[in-house]
């Protein structure tokens, strides 16, 4: 019961890992300073725990490594996945919880009547449950195995989640690039099939001409309109990962 109550203890006296997130500053230098917040976030919320601290200026974009921490942190899924492994370590401190011992204590004194060579009568007695240590050892035992089996679970979901963070961020930014060409493309096939359609007015180009600068160009819009749309896709992502969201714009 000591070591217990010693560990339970030393795991509310855990470090911390600090997240500085800069509010919106001042563009001039006439305006005033940008205002700090910081957002303190319990070791415990993490697996792999680091007394180094973090710093996150939310006006430069996030990276993979902010996006995965921020994650780590804020994910819906990771935060009910923790209060499993908070159960299972308030189990794991009722299973090595042993009954009280009962101790007694009575005493008669001589009230009335012949009270010669009387002398008032105590009992003592003192009682423990040794029954309790028949399933003690194996009730330890499952608890102990339930908590690292959910704690290993704990590691994973957070693994995964993190990688997931990383990869989108990749994805997003990828995407965001793509699109900027297919747009890019497809305004430069759009001002040729202009150019076109004026050309065949002029007499100077054939339809046959124009109905394949048209073409070409209906295939460049669909295109981007494709690469847009998986990128509003994997932004969403993103933002389901990071526990934002769907009309928050996260800068990367």
């Amino acid at each position: 019961m000591r070591l217990s109550n010693i560990y339970f203890r030393s795991c509310l006296l855990s470090f911390s890992i600090a997240i500085f997130i800069a509010g919106p500053g001042a563009e001039s230098s006439v305006q005033a300073a940008p205002i700090e917040m910081t957002l303190r976030i319990p070791a415990s919320h993490f697996q792999n725990r680091s007394p180094e601290e973090l710093s996150v200026d939310l006006r430069r974009g996030i990276g993979p490594d902010d996006a995965a921490t921020i994650a780590l942190y804020s994910n819906p899924a990771l935060r009910a996945i923790r209060d499993r492994r908070g159960l299972a370590a308030a189990q794991l401190i009722q299973a090595g919880i042993l009954p009280n011992p009962v101790v007694s204590y009575a005493r008669d004194y001589v009230t009335g009547g012949s009270t010669a060579g009387t002398r008032d009568g105590y009992t003592f007695s003192a009682g423990w449950e040794f029954s309790a240590l028949i399933p003690f050892l194996p009730k330890q035992t499952a608890a102990r195995k339930n908590f690292q089996a959910v704690d290993l679970d704990v590691a994973w979901q957070e693994w995964q989640i993190a990688v997931s963070a990383r990869m989108a961020v990749y994805r997003v930014v990828g995407l965001d690039a793509q699109a900027a060409q297919a747009r890019e493309a497809n305004e430069g096939l759009q001002q040729s099939t202009d150019a076109m359609r004026k050309a065949v007015d002029a007499h100077e180009k054939t339809v046959l001409d124009l109905a394949a600068a048209e073409s070409a160009s209906q295939d460049s819009r669909a295109t981007m309109l494709a690469v847009e749309q998986e990128f509003e896709k994997q932004r969403l992502g993103l933002n389901k990962i990071l526990g934002a969201g769907p009309d928050r714009k996260v800068a990367l």
